[in-house]
């Protein structure tokens, strides 16, 4: 385990690169250990892998991040984990349980990453890896190209709710991403790279985006980590002086929208018109209005047809 303190002071004091295959491969154990602590045990911190770098609206599937998958992991790929540990997912088809990386599956969140700290961030404001280590001491970083780094914080604590990890995330990523220009997104079911393979990103017309010195794609390394080093959302939040604002979960806005709570279908219904309506960053809709909604879609017929 690498100190802060030794690495700022002498960057070469951990060098990933240098280290052999299985060494790469038991920090990501010891990492994946660190992420998994204190989640449930039918919950999974799962993983995905890609010849390609993944970009945005990218569909893949995941699976667990188990000894056998690490032991299996290649150097020469593309490798992210999930922010959230997932839960079991039963195929009505076959009744055996697979893992999927829907909102919905998220059972516990476990770290509060940023994104894009390094040239985006001095561009925007000046400020890079140094000043967000001053602010509060990370539990690990990793630079997934040149000078650009995922600085991450571990939970003292699982959130054993999603609705609940959502609200952190975007109390925290949201107004940081406006006043430095980390990575915006706070989805619960976003993926970061883990500390190992390659970062293989191309420009437009074709060339590595981060190649390194011998032209070859970026190898992604763990910069320092130090798993004892966790915090409560709330202590990170106060260190860049913010709050975690609370949302209103979907059964209460279903409630404050129509009162229809005691219909199940129809207020499933309401439930899906209200999502929409936040997706899409609009007003909630009046009762008239979410009830010509229904109508339309069925709910209040009863048929989903």
């Amino acid at each position: 385990m690498v100190s802060l303190d030794s690495d700022r002071e002498n960057k070469n004091s951990f060098d990933f690169n240098a280290l052999t295959l299985a060494q790469q491969r038991a920090c990501v154990e010891e990492f994946r250990d660190a992420l998994k602590e204190g989640i449930p045990d039918e919950m999974r911190i799962v993983h995905a892998h890609s010849p390609e770098a993944f970009g945005p609206g990218s569909k893949y599937g995941v699976s667990p991040l188990n000894d056998a998958a690490i032991a299996r992991l290649s150097e020469d790929e593309n490798l992210y984990y999930c922010v959230g540990a997932v839960t079991p997912y039963k195929y009505e088809d076959t009744g055996k349980n697979g893992w999927r990386r829907r909102v919905e599956d998220i059972g516990a969140g476990v770290v509060i990453g940023f994104d894009d700290i390094g040239t985006k961030t001095v561009k925007k404001c000046g400020k890079g890896l140094d000043f967000f280590e001053k602010t509060l001491q990370p539990t690990a970083v990793i630079e997934t190209s040149p000078d650009n780094f995922q600085l991450l914080y571990f939970l003292a604590a699982p959130i054993l709710d999603s609705h609940e990890y959502g609200d952190v995330l975007r109390s925290i990523i949201k107004p940081l991403s406006e006043r430095y220009g980390i990575d915006k997104l706070a989805d619960v079911n976003r993926v970061l790279r883990l500390p190992f393979g390659i970062n293989n990103k191309t420009l437009e017309d074709g060339p590595l985006k981060y190649p390194d010195k011998d032209g070859k794609p970026w190898r992604v390394r763990l910069v320092y980590a130090d798993y004892d080093v966790r915090y409560t959302p709330e202590q990170i939040a106060t260190a860049y002086g913010l709050t975690i604002e609370r949302s209103p979960r979907q059964a209460e806005v279903v409630r404050r929208v129509a009162g229809r709570e005691e219909d199940p279908y129809k207020a499933a219904g309401f439930d899906l018109i209200a999502e929409a309506y936040t997706k899409a960053g609009r007003a909630w809709p009046t009762r008239t209005e979410a009830g010509r909604k229904l109508n339309r879609t069925g709910f209040c017929g009863g048929s989903y047809s």
